[in-house]
């Protein structure tokens, strides 16, 4: 296969003549190879032209066409590129998806359809669906919807990638609608509303259906139903109120009438209105018809009553117990909620009141999890580490592992140095810090152990015995000296000692350990790095090799969200205790990059942000990836939810007429993100950890977990996250944040708390 691979790519870029020594050639090549690295894109496009006419022939055999698309679309010149394209020939269609993209860009629909004539074309097997969307795109263009509609329903097939299928649906709805055909418009319309409610075609196909169908379809209790759901699982939530209040005043059914109710009020929360939401709520409450929601609803009710600071009405909802349902399972869910209010309400005697109640009824572990996590942190805060200490061992009775076993023993740590127990203190953060000292908690107990407070004597011991044979150090002797020692001449003899135990890939990671002879080369020569990197096998290199060339050619070549994944699995080849900062620096470049660097260096300057902690919200958002959706509907680069990007778009001059399908854009994603990341650091007095926090749960989520420690302490801060997600996020970003750091600048963000002195 790699032979026909081989003699195809012959054809389509030449082998490289042995014209090194041609001084002309070679200064224009290094022009443009410079401003290519600078994104200089008008001075590189001058390089290649003046390439082209000082050896043409050169030109087309070493494939410098193919260079010349690149730079075009780089440049967004869609006819150049296609100019570029047509001096290449490509009988294996290895060029095929650049091709299609570059005429979908520059509108040329009867290209489209030329290209992908099936007579005229090998299509690789991963690129039919596309030519498939391609095509029946550019038929609906051209007004030819009987040939189109074929090629759509074979794309709605199940087994057909999501990303083709949706679109597929969208396009038949639409179709169907522009036909008259309103019945099976309908059909397809049903299908991604009711199986894929949160997409965006989900959305689109509900706006079609407004605007197309008659008024029996659009009075239908089902169809409010649906779109009422559709709009609210995409935050739209002006339009799920709209179709909910219809429901709350039309539907037959008292289960419709209230779960309409419900979701009316619930809205008010998803806002953060929680005055207006405890109102909706009691009203909801007083009017549900049915058991169904009556749990659900005073749980809700007492969650806005807590986030609008109602802490002794907390309380009363809670212990008031609904009706015939003492054990309900979203009661024992608002038992969270009184714990929380108890502690801002400083009532501990009620806190242990309320064990013995959770005792009684049954209260599942999660709930005493959760109970035993706030006692720890209270305890510490009220100045008994005895208590607090109890609390945490009963705390990890109930089963611990993974990164919380580490979050627990980083607070035993904290709870020991209260108690002046340092020995067992430092045990603790040590053992942190080498079972994994690249997660958030290795790098907050690492940061706990180079702390000015720490005496002296910790390091002094372990360095004299490392001196007394430092040849047969133990590794844990050497990892311990190395969280302990500060920066300078000793500490990275013992980062040479470390790094003499890791395995030496230095050979596999260059280009030179795959064959000359491979495809791969080529296209990387040629300046296709994802061709490259895609036509690179398992069975073509080792493990190490294939794995840093994926990651290195999929960076070079702007898919960076291939790259990391690569780089991540890189890692797994040296073990877990070794730090990042000890691997080769093109690994942990590749694990961090700086993608869409000339951006975000510029967005962030505007802005007076550090572009650092942007590259890190991205990465851990979207990986870099454009055209990322979640499933809680935020879209691009750094995951906006429609609603928070219009309201940041309004204070953007030239973004007044923004609209979702713009959250695709990098350029308008970054500039998006650059200003809410501003205004977040202007709420939050620049401190790095609650702006994260803010960036995924909203600054009033933020200022409640504020509320419960009365601190600035923070790693108290995300001890007390109590949305999962947003815990383990803030986690991801200050990790990556802090190695972005690393990786450029050589400094650190983490934040630990101050050490009191004994």
């Amino acid at each position: 296969m790699n032979g026909l691979i081989l003699c195809y790519l012959s054809i389509l870029i030449g082998t490289q003549p042995n014209l090194t020594h041609d001084p002309v050639w070679r200064y224009h090549q290094r022009d443009w190879q410079e401003y290519q690295d600078r994104e200089a894109w008008h001075r590189a496009g001058r390089s290649l032209a003046a390439l082209q006419a000082h050896d043409p022939v050169r030109y087309r055999e070493e494939g410098w066409a193919l260079r010349e698309a690149a730079l075009a679309e780089s440049r967004h010149h869609w006819s150049s590129a296609l100019h570029a394209y047509a001096k290449v020939e490509d009988p294996g269609g290895a060029l095929l998806r650049e091709r299609l993209q570059c005429l979908q860009r520059a509108d040329r629909p009867h290209a489209i359809l030329a290209l992908t004539e099936p007579k005229n074309l090998v299509v690789p097997r991963k690129d039919r669906r596309l030519v498939q969307a391609a095509r029946a795109a550019a038929l609906l263009q051209l007004g030819r919807a009987g040939d189109a509609e074929p090629l759509l329903l074979k794309l709605t097939a199940p087994k057909t990638p999501t990303i083709y299928r949706l679109e597929a649906y969208h396009q038949l709805v639409a179709m169907y609608y522009a036909l008259g055909d309103a019945k099976r418009a309908r059909r397809f319309a049903h299908v991604v509303q009711e199986k894929w409610p949160g997409s965006d075609e989900a959305l689109f196909t509900m706006r079609l259906q407004r605007k197309h169908e008659h008024g029996d379809y659009l009075a239908r209790k089902e169809t409010w139903t649906r779109f009422a759901w559709v709009a609210y699982r995409n935050r739209d939530y002006t339009t799920s109120d709209h179709f909910f209040s219809f429901i709350r005043d039309k539907a037959a059914g008292a289960g419709d009438r209230d779960r309409a109710r419900y979701f009316l009020a619930l809205t008010h929360t998803k806002r953060e209105r929680p005055e207006k939401a405890v109102v909706a709520l009691e009203h909801a409450a007083a009017t549900l018809e049915t058991s169904k929601y009556r749990g659900l609803t005073s749980f809700q009710l007492a969650r806005a009553l807590l986030m609008s600071g109602r802490d002794q009405a907390v309380l009363d909802e809670v212990r008031k117990k609904p009706k015939g349902m003492p054990n309900d399972r979203w009661y024992r869910e608002s038992l969270r909620l009184e714990i929380l209010a108890l502690r801002r309400l400083n009532r501990p005697n009620e806190f242990r009141d309320l064990r013995k109640r959770m005792t009684k009824m049954g209260a599942g572990t999660d709930l005493f999890r959760f109970y035993y996590r706030n006692g720890v942190i209270w305890a510490l805060q009220r100045r008994q580490p005895a208590q607090a200490l109890s609390y945490l061992d009963r705390y990890r009775k109930l089963g611990l592992k993974g990164f919380n076993a580490m979050e627990a023993d980083v607070w035993e740590g904290m709870i020991r140095w209260e108690q002046g127990a340092e020995e067992q203190a430092v045990a603790r953060w040590l053992k942190v810090a080498k079972k994994d000292p690249n997660h958030y908690f290795g790098l907050i107990a690492q940061s706990f152990l180079s702390h000015e407070m720490m005496p002296a004597h910790f390091t002094r011991e372990r360095w004299q015995r490392y001196q007394r044979n430092p040849e047969k150090t133990p590794l844990g002797l050497l990892q311990e000296l190395f969280f302990l020692l500060p920066e300078g001449s000793q500490r990275d003899q013992i980062a040479r000692r470390l790094s003499a135990q890791l395995p030496d890939f230095t050979e596999d990671m260059e280009p030179t350990a795959l064959s000359a002879n491979h495809p791969a080369h080529q296209w990387a020569e040629s300046g296709w790095y994802h061709l490259a990197a895609e036509h690179l096998n398992k069975r073509d290199a080792g493990g190490v090799t294939y794995h840093f060339l994926r990651a290195h050619w999929y960076g070079l070549g702007r898919h960076s969200h291939r790259s990391i994944s690569h780089a991540e699995i890189l890692t797994k080849y040296y073990p877990r205790w070794a730090p990042h900062e000890l691997l080769p620096k093109k690994i942990q470049k590749l694990l961090y990059p700086m993608a869409y660097d000339n951006l975000i260096q510029r967005h962030a300057a505007d802005r007076q942000v550090d572009p650092y902690l942007l590259l890190a919200i991205i990465r851990e958002e979207s990986r870099f990836n454009q055209f990322a959706k979640s499933g809680a509907s935020a879209r691009g680069l750094m995951q906006f939810i429609p609603s928070t990007a219009k309201s940041i778009a309004g204070q953007i001059e030239g973004l007044e007429d923004f609209s979702v399908t713009q959250l695709y854009e990098p350029r308008t994603a970054i500039s998006l993100g650059a200003k809410y990341v501003q205004n977040l650091m202007e709420t939050f007095e620049g401190r790095s950890i609650l702006t994260v926090a803010a960036y995924n749960a909203g600054e009033g989520a933020v200022n409640r977990w504020r509320s419960f420690s009365g601190t600035e302490n923070p790693v108290h801060f995300v001890w007390d996250v109590t949305y999962r997600e947003t815990k383990f996020y803030c986690q991801k970003v200050l990790r990556a944040y802090h190695h972005y750091k690393r990786v450029y600048e050589d400094t650190s963000v983490i934040q630990a708390p101050t050490l009191r002195s004994r």
